[in-house]
């Protein structure tokens, strides 16, 4: 599960790569991106991480990004996807 999956796949592929894993994360994981889920349920709104803490009325100190922390934001999200 990732936010924008896309972008982080591409990181995470090539890291993969680098370390002689071939094939990409897809072959050994399923990926779920919850924006494209947020774009399906709220289409034409702003899916940013962000908009949809707002929208669904998630208390948050988000500052810095940090993935741990988008990580506990989305499992609180995620619900809502569904």
């Amino acid at each position: 599960m990732a936010h924008n999956a896309t972008f982080d796949v591409g990181f995470l592929d090539n890291e993969l790569a680098l370390a002689g894993v071939h094939g990409g994360l897809a072959r050994h994981c399923r990926i779920t991106c919850s924006l494209k889920l947020a774009r399906a349920r709220w289409p034409k709104q702003p899916n940013k991480l962000d908009d949809l803490l707002l929208r669904l009325g998630i208390q948050h100190n988000r500052g810095l990004h940090g993935a741990l922390k988008d990580a506990h934001l989305l499992a609180q999200v995620f619900p809502h996807l569904r």
